[in-house]
């Protein structure tokens, strides 16, 4: 999820770093979790879940990066 803060408007990825295609259960769980939203609808791959992270995910995320500072 934290490559989602770099991304523009808080995407989150489709792929790994290696290429691979982030499992649809792991975007299905952050969505549960309230961390992410669906974004909007893929018409080239309609299978594909485009989502953005949520304000509470962004909070979390940064609150998280900033504790690993100190």
């Amino acid at each position: 999820m934290r490559k989602g803060l770099a991304q523009p408007g808080g995407k989150l990825p489709l792929f790994d770093d290696d290429g691979r295609e982030i499992p649809a259960r792991t975007i299905r769980a952050c969505i549960d979790a309230g961390w992410a939203e669906p974004w909007f609808s893929n018409p080239i791959k309609p299978d594909w879940l485009v989502c953005k992270l949520t304000p509470a995910a962004v909070e979390a995320l940064s609150a998280s990066q900033k504790d690993k500072k100190s």
